[in-house]
């Protein structure tokens, strides 16, 4: 094998500094627009299995690229922790490598007995590489099938370099963890945190095929689909506190009400609401008051993340261990603690990419070395991929993985208690002002719901949108949470408003009694029932009724209320709504009534007295229209008066004479 120095192996696309501190070098123009990709990469090898990496180069250049060898080179020593990995992840120049695949293949010399080291190197020159043509890209792979690594597992680094004619180019440093021997076996708990959105919660269950991992999830984001298909009733499931509060503000801010109501909210899935399950408590800082909230909540375990401010320092107490206890009013409370490099390297590095494979699998190894069991809980900041699934199952699938639950962790008998400060980053706090009067808008809500026709789909639905004030994600941007915050308060006043009575204009009665109209408006999204509660601020007149309707959603209807006056007078009224069971939905409303019954007694009287005189006139006029019939009939027609023919239209002088005569005799009767 030909020992080569990683400074002169791998010489970037741009620049290479060498650890000495010599010149840069610069790649010639032509190289500039190349780029490459590793699609293929084996991430553990032994003595029956080869190591092999394929890898896509581009050539974006106007030019070809000439005589381009593709180089594997491992480093001469193992890697023995995470922190030396991290060192040749960040800077290979500093490792010593060794030559182990070089394509195109060099001339094989094995058989020549006077063959020298020089003679192999003149051989291997003189193999042509490939050539890259400009604007296009081609497929290099290397094979190194006799690895003189020790009968042992460790972890080794990998570079891959194209070397060119125009200058050489850099591909990838990667981890080869090589199993000389058995690694022994580690206990691995993995536990996907599925909350924030519904869609965020069907990215994460779809990328966690394997039952024998854990999951996390916020039930209210959850369908029916989705417990199915996650396979939900066959794996190890926990709840998280519904709608992602920031339990350190609650805590410190002394007021439970928005955690009871997270942690009470029935989940819109069937399925989801008949899982009684326990929840833990993710954290953005670990203190007493926190801890101690939690616990009371009935909390199996706290759950901090890396986003926890006092990450550091729990994982510098804790050491190996994957679960620790705090001390709490309840008791002891574990806290799990995720494994910092593993939990990373399937969270965040390089997601999608043969090196992200290459680097769990390392991970891994190094964890199995130390012994203890390992927690990975990647939580919100996990950036997921179409090769997640497979990336998680190959995790649990490796030899050496034993897969656990997150319960069989919690309930370790041997867990160190650490200590943690009391009160912890109370700067990144929702004032307490603000949680309290959050809080407040709970129970008025709670007695609106009551109204509608789902009590509980109303008020899991408005309480949720008062639970969105005050998320965990706000500490990161206290600006956006306040503005969150004047918007929950807004909607929620319109909603509490949503079952009005419409203002009215001041009425007149003029009568012993009657029927008072009061409009009722419904802009809710449910239908409800309401009680119209009129009330008289005097004894002049008496509500009679409370008449209970039910208006449709977004509608209004009017209810009508019988009244009855004892005497005239100007009176003071207010109306409100009730729930059936007496408990107050709106304000008051006042308006005035102008009673005024001996107006309607006169006008009663006034229009008695008109029927009646209509009806003597008209009984006198009958009377004199039937004389007048009478003295018309008691006239007969003369018999022998003639009768004019009705085809003659003037008459003979005969009739005419007749009747004019006819004429005359009636008259002088």
């Amino acid at each position: 094998m030909r020992r080569i120095a990683a400074g002169a192996a791998l010489v970037t696309t741009l620049s290479l500094v060498a650890a000495s501190g010599a010149a840069a070098v610069t790649i010639p123009r032509d190289v500039t627009g190349a780029t490459t990709m590793v699609s293929e990469f084996s991430a553990r090898a032994d003595a029956r299995t080869a190591l092999q990496a394929t890898v896509t180069v581009e050539n974006g250049s106007s030019a070809a690229l000439t005589d381009a060898f593709l180089v594997m080179s491992v480093t001469d020593d193992p890697l023995d922790s995470t922190e030396d990995l991290s060192d040749f992840l960040s800077d290979t120049s500093a490792f010593d490598m060794t030559e182990v695949a070089r394509t195109p293949e060099p001339a094989d010399t094995s058989g020549d007995d006077e063959g020298s080291d020089a003679d192999s190197a003149s051989d291997s020159e003189a193999v042509e590489g490939d050539t890259i043509p400009a604007r296009q890209s081609v497929s290099m792979s290397a094979t190194a099938s006799d690895l003189d690594l020790p009968d042992e597992s460790a972890v080794y680094g990998v570079t891959l370099t194209v070397e060119t004619e125009q200058g050489d180019i850099a591909v990838d440093a990667l981890p080869m963890t090589w199993t000389g021997a058995r690694l022994p076996s580690v206990d691995m708990a993995l536990l996907a945190t599925a909350s924030s959105t519904q869609t965020a919660v069907a990215q994460t269950l779809n990328a966690v095929t394997d039952t024998s991992a854990s999951v996390a999830v916020d039930p209210t984001l959850l369908t029916d689909s989705m417990v199915f298909g996650a396979g939900l009733y066959e794996r190890e499931v926990v709840w998280l506190p519904g709608g992602s509060p920031d339990l350190v503000s609650l805590a410190h801010a002394g007021d439970t009400r928005l955690l009871d109501f997270s942690l009470t909210q029935r989940p819109y899935s069937s399925l989801a609401a008949s899982m009684d399950l326990p929840w833990v408590a993710p954290v953005a800082a670990l203190d007493g008051t926190t801890a101690s909230m939690a616990a009371e909540a009935g909390a199996i375990a706290i759950l901090p993340d890396a986003r926890t401010s006092n990450i550091g320092d729990l994982r510098e107490q804790a050491g190996s261990a994957s679960v620790v206890a705090v001390e709490t009013s309840e008791g002891d409370l574990p806290v799990l603690i995720p494994h910092e490099a593993l939990t990373g390297a399937v969270a965040t590095f390089r997601p999608g990419t043969e090196a992200q494979w290459a680097r769990v699998v390392a991970e891994t190894a190094f964890a199995a070395k130390a012994g203890d069991p390992v927690l990975v809980a990647p939580g919100d900041e996990w950036l997921r991929t179409p090769d997640t699934a497979a990336l998680l199952n190959g995790l649990l699938e490796l030899p050496w993985v034993n897969p656990v639950t997150v319960q069989s962790l919690a309930d370790s008998s041997d867990m160190t208690t650490i200590s943690v400060p009391d009160v912890l980053d109370e700067d990144a706090d929702l004032p307490a002002s603000t949680v309290e009067k959050l809080g407040d808008q709970l129970p008025e809500l709670s007695v609106l719901s009551e109204a509608t026709i789902n009590p509980r789909e109303a008020y899991d639905t408005w309480g949720a949108v008062v639970l969105s004030g005050v998320p965990a994600s706000g500490r990161q941007s206290p600006d956006g949470r306040q503005l969150r915050v004047q918007e929950v308060l807004a909607e929620t006043a319109d909603t509490l408003a949503g079952v009005s009575i419409a203002s009215s204009s001041d009425l007149n009665l003029l009568a012993d009694d009657g029927d008072v109209p009061v409009t009722v408006v419904n802009s809710l999204d449910w239908p409800v029932t309401v009680t119209v509660v009129l009330e008289s601020n005097s004894p002049n007149l008496i509500v009679e009724d409370k008449p209970s309707i039910e208006v449709p959603a977004g509608e209004s209807r009017q209810a009508l209320v019988n009244v009855s006056a004892v005497s005239s007078a100007n009176v003071d009224m207010s109306v409100h709504l009730e729930r059936e069971d007496g408990e107050r939905l709106s304000a008051d409303q006042a308006f005035s009534i102008r009673v005024r019954a001996e107006w309607g007694t006169a006008a009663t009287a006034i229009f008695t007295v008109f029927l009646v005189l209509l009806l003597i006139a008209g009984i006198i006029r009958t009377i004199r229209r039937g004389r007048k019939d009478t003295r018309t009939a008691d006239v007969p027609l003369s018999a022998e008066m003639p009768v004019a023919a009705h085809d003659d239209a003037e008459g003979t002088p005969e009739d005419n004479s007749t009747s004019e005569q006819t004429t005359k005799d009636r008259t002088d009767d």
